[in-house]
């Protein structure tokens, strides 16, 4: 079997303490997710529908 031989200072590591966005620098959402600030349309409430004023409304 044919071993290979690496360099040790060819590896690299990660400074996750340099790790800043930028001022311009634009994040982009994970795919999928959900648009923020848009208003969902309000459905038109059911004939059986009764109103709890215990509820809290949905954010």
């Amino acid at each position: 079997m044919e071993k290979l031989e690496v360099d040790e200072s060819a590896r690299k590591t990660v400074d996750i303490g340099n790790i800043v966005k930028e001022k311009g620098e634009v994040s982009v959402p994970p795919l999928g997710s959900k648009p923020l600030g848009k208003k969902r349309e309000e459905k038109p409430l059911s004939e059986n529908f009764v109103d709890n004023p215990d509820v809290p409304p949905l954010e």
